[in-house]
């Protein structure tokens, strides 16, 4: 998958740029990642990363290996 021209297919659609796609997407990835909820936080624990907090490539890329299965 593709992801920089998923972002960019987004922000055409959209009539923004491909870095404020990233930023909204980030944003509402962060605002997620805040839940104190156990079963929220063991679903973010669950996708692969390399880092503390799995990036907007890592999250795009699993859910959508998830969509595949």
């Amino acid at each position: 998958m593709k992801v920089n021209r998923v972002l960019a297919e987004i922000a055409l659609k959209n009539g923004v740029s491909v870095a404020e796609v990233r930023r909204e997407i980030q944003a509402a990835l962060d605002e997620g990642m805040k839940s104190p909820d156990p079963n929220v936080q063991a679903y973010w624990n669950s996708i692969p990363r390399k880092g503390d907090k799995p990036t907007l490539q890592e999250v795009i890329t699993y859910l959508s290996n998830q969509i595949k299965k």
